[in-house]
Protein backbone atom coordinates (compact mmCIF):
# COMPACT_ATOMS: atom_id res chain seq x y z
CA UNK A 1 0.00 0.00 0.00
CA UNK A 2 1.65 3.57 -1.36
CA UNK A 3 1.05 6.20 1.53
CA UNK A 4 2.58 8.64 2.68
CA UNK A 5 4.98 8.99 5.93
CA UNK A 6 7.65 10.77 7.82
CA UNK A 7 10.40 8.59 7.32
CA UNK A 8 11.78 9.64 10.84
CA UNK A 9 13.63 6.96 13.68
CA UNK A 10 10.78 8.58 16.17
CA UNK A 11 8.35 6.24 17.87
CA UNK A 12 5.79 9.25 17.26
CA UNK A 13 5.95 9.89 14.07
CA UNK A 14 5.55 6.12 13.76
CA UNK A 15 2.32 5.94 15.44
CA UNK A 16 1.31 8.76 13.48
CA UNK A 17 2.01 6.69 10.01
CA UNK A 18 -0.73 4.66 11.55
CA UNK A 19 -3.20 7.04 12.65
CA UNK A 20 -2.37 10.25 11.54
CA UNK A 21 -3.93 10.48 8.64
CA UNK A 22 -7.72 12.85 8.88
CA UNK A 23 -10.36 10.64 10.18
CA UNK A 24 -8.70 8.32 10.96
CA UNK A 25 -8.69 8.87 14.82
CA UNK A 26 -12.69 9.43 14.47
CA UNK A 27 -12.88 6.09 12.95
CA UNK A 28 -11.27 4.55 15.60
CA UNK A 29 -12.95 6.44 18.21
CA UNK A 30 -16.30 5.25 17.00
CA UNK A 31 -15.41 1.62 16.53
CA UNK A 32 -14.36 1.61 20.28
CA UNK A 33 -18.12 2.00 20.86
CA UNK A 34 -18.19 -1.86 19.16
CA UNK A 35 -18.49 -3.24 15.85
CA UNK A 36 -20.17 -1.39 13.53
CA UNK A 37 -21.72 -1.62 9.82
CA UNK A 38 -20.23 0.37 6.97
CA UNK A 39 -23.75 2.71 7.06
CA UNK A 40 -23.07 2.83 10.99
CA UNK A 41 -19.55 4.48 10.68
CA UNK A 42 -20.45 6.55 7.84
CA UNK A 43 -23.41 8.19 10.02
CA UNK A 44 -21.08 8.60 12.96
CA UNK A 45 -18.57 10.49 10.60
CA UNK A 46 -20.84 13.28 9.16
CA UNK A 47 -18.55 14.72 6.91
CA UNK A 48 -16.68 11.83 5.71
CA UNK A 49 -17.09 10.93 1.69
CA UNK A 50 -17.78 7.36 1.61
CA UNK A 51 -14.94 6.46 -0.83
CA UNK A 52 -12.34 7.95 2.00
CA UNK A 53 -14.10 5.96 4.60
CA UNK A 54 -14.02 2.64 2.74
CA UNK A 55 -9.92 3.63 1.83
CA UNK A 56 -9.11 4.20 5.49
CA UNK A 57 -10.80 0.72 6.99
CA UNK A 58 -8.76 -0.67 4.03
CA UNK A 59 -5.37 0.69 5.42
CA UNK A 60 -6.39 0.21 8.72
CA UNK A 61 -7.39 -3.39 8.27
CA UNK A 62 -3.78 -3.55 5.91
CA UNK A 63 -2.29 -2.33 9.59
CA UNK A 64 -3.93 -4.94 11.84
CA UNK A 65 -6.07 -2.33 13.85
CA UNK A 66 -9.39 -3.04 12.00
CA UNK A 67 -10.66 -6.57 10.90
CA UNK A 68 -13.70 -7.67 9.33
CA UNK A 69 -16.60 -9.73 10.66
CA UNK A 70 -19.18 -11.73 8.75
CA UNK A 71 -22.27 -13.08 9.45
CA UNK A 72 -25.31 -13.40 8.39
CA UNK A 73 -24.31 -11.88 5.33
CA UNK A 74 -23.69 -8.62 6.85
CA UNK A 75 -19.65 -6.90 6.91
CA UNK A 76 -19.13 -5.40 10.20
CA UNK A 77 -15.79 -3.95 11.29
CA UNK A 78 -13.86 -4.34 14.65
CA UNK A 79 -10.94 -3.16 16.42
CA UNK A 80 -8.47 -5.77 16.92
CA UNK A 81 -6.25 -6.25 20.09
CA UNK A 82 -3.58 -3.63 18.69
CA UNK A 83 -6.55 -1.46 17.63
CA UNK A 84 -7.97 -1.65 20.87
CA UNK A 85 -4.70 -0.20 22.18
CA UNK A 86 -5.95 3.22 21.27
CA UNK A 87 -8.01 4.09 23.22
CA UNK A 88 -6.21 5.72 26.45
CA UNK A 89 -4.73 7.75 23.54
CA UNK A 90 -8.25 9.15 22.63
CA UNK A 91 -9.37 9.26 26.17
CA UNK A 92 -6.27 11.33 27.01
CA UNK A 93 -6.81 13.50 23.47
CA UNK A 94 -10.52 14.04 24.16
CA UNK A 95 -9.47 15.31 27.89
CA UNK A 96 -6.74 17.27 26.44
CA UNK A 97 -9.41 18.72 23.76
CA UNK A 98 -12.01 19.52 26.04
CA UNK A 99 -10.20 21.94 28.37
CA UNK A 100 -8.95 23.56 24.64
CA UNK A 101 -10.37 27.04 24.72
CA UNK A 102 -11.08 26.77 21.30
CA UNK A 103 -14.14 24.21 20.20
CA UNK A 104 -15.80 24.81 17.41
CA UNK A 105 -19.44 24.41 17.16
CA UNK A 106 -21.57 21.49 16.24
CA UNK A 107 -22.73 21.39 12.90
CA UNK A 108 -23.45 17.83 12.54
CA UNK A 109 -25.37 15.76 15.51
CA UNK A 110 -23.84 13.85 18.32
CA UNK A 111 -22.57 9.85 17.24
CA UNK A 112 -24.01 7.76 19.74
CA UNK A 113 -20.68 5.61 19.64
CA UNK A 114 -18.68 8.83 20.39
CA UNK A 115 -20.70 9.83 23.45
CA UNK A 116 -20.87 6.38 24.54
CA UNK A 117 -16.87 6.30 24.16
CA UNK A 118 -16.78 10.14 26.20
CA UNK A 119 -19.26 8.66 28.89
CA UNK A 120 -16.92 5.71 29.34
CA UNK A 121 -13.33 7.87 29.57
CA UNK A 122 -15.18 10.13 32.19
CA UNK A 123 -16.72 7.53 34.30
CA UNK A 124 -13.72 5.82 34.27
CA UNK A 125 -11.69 8.82 35.64
CA UNK A 126 -14.13 10.20 38.47
CA UNK A 127 -11.44 11.50 40.72
CA UNK A 128 -9.89 14.03 37.98
CA UNK A 129 -12.60 14.39 34.78
CA UNK A 130 -15.40 15.07 36.64
CA UNK A 131 -15.60 18.42 37.90
CA UNK A 132 -15.49 19.75 41.54
CA UNK A 133 -19.32 20.54 42.07
CA UNK A 134 -22.24 18.60 40.97
CA UNK A 135 -23.48 18.91 37.68
CA UNK A 136 -26.58 17.81 36.44
CA UNK A 137 -26.26 15.36 32.94
CA UNK A 138 -29.31 15.31 30.58
CA UNK A 139 -28.52 12.98 27.82
CA UNK A 140 -31.23 12.47 24.96
CA UNK A 141 -30.09 10.07 22.09
CA UNK A 142 -32.24 9.33 19.11
CA UNK A 143 -30.48 6.54 16.88
CA UNK A 144 -31.92 3.95 14.18
CA UNK A 145 -32.25 0.20 15.95
CA UNK A 146 -29.98 -1.99 14.35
Amino acid sequence: MDRKSYAQACTVAAALDLVGDRWTLLLLRELLGGPARFGELHAGLPGIAKNLLATRLRTLEADGLVRKLGASGVTLYALTEHGAGVRPIIDQLGAWGARASRIAPVAHGRSPRALAVALQAILSRPGRALPPEPKLLELEVECDPL
